[in-house]
């Protein structure tokens, strides 16, 4: 399980911190460094955050990061593959990608009957969304004319 803490650094040279997000998993530890910056007067002397507009907008970044992680299993990913799903968003994820890996994956575990059963499923799924997209199409062909 991935933990999150805001924090900051060292300060640039006008004085200004860089607000940073701290992600750990699996005792490794990675910073991710956000838009907003803070004064040396929002700063206590443990290196804590007290500007409560910066802290607002990395709690609410910190939720989606969360809820973001919650939805995947990430026990056997490093720091790395964390923060580039992260930072990746949820844009550009395969569902087809994705089970094709859970299938080897079940291969390799030795569950070749169930892994089967995974491949006719998300082959059908692929199957069927490429029948909607051409009905789509067509209808929207026929509207153009």
């Amino acid at each position: 399980m991935a933990t999150f803490r805001i924090m900051v650094k060292t300060p640039r040279n006008d004085g200004l911190y860089y607000a940073y997000i701290r992600v750990t998993h699996n005792r490794q530890t990675l910073y991710m460094r956000t838009d907003k910056m803070v004064s040396q007067q929002h700063v206590d002397r443990n290196g804590n955050i007290t500007d409560p507009y910066v802290l607002q907008y990395c709690s609410i970044q910190i939720m989606k990061y969360s809820d973001m992680l919650n939805r995947v299993a990430i026990a056997d990913w490093n720091i790395h593959q964390v923060v580039a799903y992260i930072r990746q968003g949820t844009t550009g994820i395969c569902f087809s990608d994705y089970a094709r890996k859970y299938h080897d994956k079940m291969v390799i575990e030795g569950h070749a009957r169930n892994a089967r059963n995974y491949e006719l499923a998300y082959q059908n799924l692929e199957r069927a969304r490429v029948e909607i997209v051409e009905k789509g199409l067509k209808q929207d062909y026929m509207r153009m004319t």
